[in-house]
C-alpha cells in the first residue's frame, strides 16, 4: 500500500472511530432516559398498587345503602299568603268609560264626493323614445356570428389487450 493510500486509510478510519464513539454515545443516552421512564413508570404502578385498597373501599362505601338524611328545619316561620289578583288592563278601561256624562257628540255624514267618470279607452301607441338612430345598427348586429366548427376525427379503437387503455388518446 502506498503512503497516500495509507493516509486517506487512517482518515477514514479516524471517521468511522468518532462516528462510533457518536453512536455509542447517543445509545448510552437512550439506555439512561429509558431506564429513567422505567423507574417512573414502576413508582407510578406501586403508587397505585397502594392507592387500590382505599379507591376499593370508597367504592364500597359508596354503594352501601345510606340513612336519608333530613335536611335541617329552618327556625324561621311561613310567610303569610297574601291575596293576589292579576288584572289585565280592563278594570281602568272600565272605570275610565264609567266617569263619562256628557254625550259624545254625533257627527254629521261625511260629504259625499263626485263619483269619477271612467275615461275613454285609448288604442295602443308605440312606446315615445328619444331615438339616436342605433336601431338599424342593432337589427344588423342581432345576428349572431356564424361559428365554424372543426370536424371531430374518429378515435383509433381500442386494442384489444389493452385493457388499461394506455394506448387511446384523450386530447381532440
Amino acid at each position: 500500500m502506498t503512503e497516500p493510500n495509507r493516509a486517506i486509510l487512517a482518515q477514514y478510519e479516524d471517521i468511522a472511530a468518532q462516528h462510533t464513539a457518536r453512536v455509542d454515545g447517543i445509545g448510552e443516552e437512550f439506555a439512561a432516559e429509558l431506564a429513567r421512564q422505567d423507574a417512573l413508570a414502576a413508582e407510578r404502578a406501586r403508587a397505585a398498587a397502594e392507592a387500590l385498597p382505599a379507591a376499593e373501599a370508597a367504592r364500597e362505601a359508596a354503594r352501601a345503602p345510606q340513612e336519608p338524611v333530613e335536611p335541617p328545619k329552618p327556625d324561621w316561620g311561613p310567610r303569610q299568603n297574601r291575596q293576589v289578583v292579576m288584572s289585565f288592563g280592563d278594570e281602568e278601561l272600565r272605570a275610565e268609560a264609567a266617569p263619562r256624562t256628557t254625550p259624545i257628540p254625533v257627527q254629521a255624514a261625511p260629504p259625499t264626493t263626485p263619483i269619477p267618470v271612467p275615461e275613454p279607452v285609448r288604442e295602443p301607441q308605440p312606446p315615445r323614445y328619444l331615438s339616436f338612430g342605433g336601431e338599424e345598427d342593432e337589427a344588423e348586429a342581432a345576428l349572431p356570428p356564424r361559428v365554424e366548427r372543426r370536424p371531430v376525427r374518429p378515435s383509433r379503437p381500442a386494442e384489444p389487450d389493452d385493457d388499461d387503455l394506455s394506448g387511446h388518446t384523450w386530447m381532440r
